[in-house]
């Protein structure tokens, strides 16, 4: 077996809710009788593996994983509606969830793909096929959603508790950071909360609204449910955009959920904005000497900043730090400008103004590594329902899906991958490949 293949064996075991390939149908080819060189062949294959660093490490992964996180509990949580299922609802929900990293499109796709041996024997199918695009959608119509959503928390609660969620600021203080936001998936509008991490960020928890305008309630829903099933301090700071910019959520965070609220706004309507303006930029100089200034170049995102900060301000009886932050793209992106102005404001004014930018910044991660990201794999921004309860389930699956399969790339250290693919999006892709030719790999092995 070819080096490459060694390493789609190694991967396929890694990501599922459960094993079932080793108790599918197809293990009872696997005990016959030994011919010639076989013995010899396996220990070869056991020294090659034991003596590569990468293997090595993907094996730990595999072991780290299965030792974190209950998966064939988790399966056997997975309900719906159907009475005396023939497929239970745990495989269905483990086709949905492998769709992120098969890179499964569609329904029918996984319809398609569930057609092939090697599919049926990785689920310990007795059937022809493993599930059909209708079977899954009848399914996904009466999910018990809660189930869903307990298991994100749960996964977002391990590795936050054990502190793999932290990141290092400039200043080199090390905080963890939540981003929250809304987006539209096929016509459907919700809110969801990601822990960032370094090299990925987790999905917490998620919740649809009813349409636009509701995404602060939604958002204020998920944050309270953060709070109750993760802890007050769960987080450092919380990062959101200008629709967060409201007495109520300033006051809320600090008292209830025992964290910071930071907020990016370019809004120039507001009071306070007005009031750090005419100080900011105030020709008197004994001013300008207590204002905090920063500036430099941001190799990461190839610009140049200016920075100018000042604690203390009142807005609306709250206390806050405010930051104008100024940057100069030498190659922006095509439609976009080449100076930018922003404003950020904190209840955390221990923060300095370069922590401040860069958490600014952070709070896109949302988009980039978990809107975008799903989009990319699964097309998760395309209509493929009309039904809302099928659309909440399908994002809670491939959110768990997004997880595992962010988890496993980070324990496999995949920051040095990244840099010889230049974007992570080929780098999920190659994998996503790779995923798919395990399974007709291990198939083969078997038989």
């Amino acid at each position: 077996m070819r080096e490459e293949d060694e390493l789609a064996v190694r991967f396929l075991l890694l990501f599922s809710f459960s094993l079932g390939y080793s108790r599918g149908p197809y293990r009872r080819r696997r005990v016959r009788r030994e011919k010639k060189g076989d013995q010899q062949r396996r220990l070869n294959r056991r020294h090659f593996l034991q003596g590569d660093p990468l293997m090595n490490s993907i094996d730990k992964a595999r072991r780290l994983l299965e030792k974190h996180f209950p998966l064939e509990q988790w399966k056997e949580r997975m309900k719906d509606g159907r009475r005396k299922p023939q497929i239970s609802a745990g495989t269905i929900a483990q086709t949905i969830v492998e769709m992120v990293p098969r890179g499964q499109e569609s329904l029918l796709e996984v319809d398609h793909d569930a057609r092939f041996p090697e599919m049926i024997a990785w689920h310990g199918s007795e059937r022809e096929m493993v599930v059909s695009d209708s079977t899954a959608f009848r399914s996904l119509s009466g999910f018990d959603l809660e189930a869903v959503h307990e298991i994100l928390w749960e996964i977002a609660g391990k590795m936050n508790r054990d502190r793999m969620l932290q990141t290092e600021l400039p200043s080199g203080r090390k905080s963890r950071i939540g981003a929250i936001d809304g987006s539209q998936w096929g016509g459907f509008t919700g809110s969801v909360l990601t822990l960032v991490g370094p090299g990925t960020d987790l999905v917490a928890g998620y919740r649809m609204s009813r349409g636009r305008g509701h995404e602060l309630a939604a958002s204020r829903r998920i944050l309270r449910e953060a709070v109750q099933h993760l802890g007050r301090g769960f987080v450092d700071l919380v990062a959101a955009d200008g629709l967060y910019m409201t007495k109520k959520d300033f006051n809320w965070c600090p008292r209830e959920a025992g964290c910071h609220l930071l907020v990016k706004t370019d809004e120039e309507s507001l009071s306070v904005v007005e009031d750090a303006r005419g100080l900011f930029f105030s020709s008197n100089e004994e001013i300008a000497e207590g204002l905090e200034r920063a500036e430099g170049f941001d190799e990461e995102r190839v610009c140049e900043y200016k920075i100018t900060a000042a604690a203390g301000f009142r807005w609306q009886e709250v206390q806050l730090k405010v930051a104008h932050v100024w940057e100069r793209f030498l190659k922006p992106k095509k439609g976009h400008a080449e100076e930018v102005e922003f404003w950020v404001f904190t209840t955390d004014e221990s923060l300095s103004a370069e922590d401040m930018r860069e958490v600014a910044h952070i709070r896109w991660h949302i988009e980039n590594r978990t809107f975008r990201q799903l989009n990319h794999l699964v097309r998760g921004k395309h209509r493929v329902t009309k039904d809302a309860h099928v659309r909440e389930a399908l994002l809670g699956l491939w959110f768990i899906g997004l997880n595992l399969f962010g988890i496993f790339l980070r324990w496999i250290r995949m920051g040095s991958l990244s840099c010889a693919f230049k974007t992570v999006k080929k780098t999920w892709k190659w994998f996503c490949k790779l995923f798919n030719r395990a399974t007709l790999v291990a198939y083969l092995e078997s038989t």
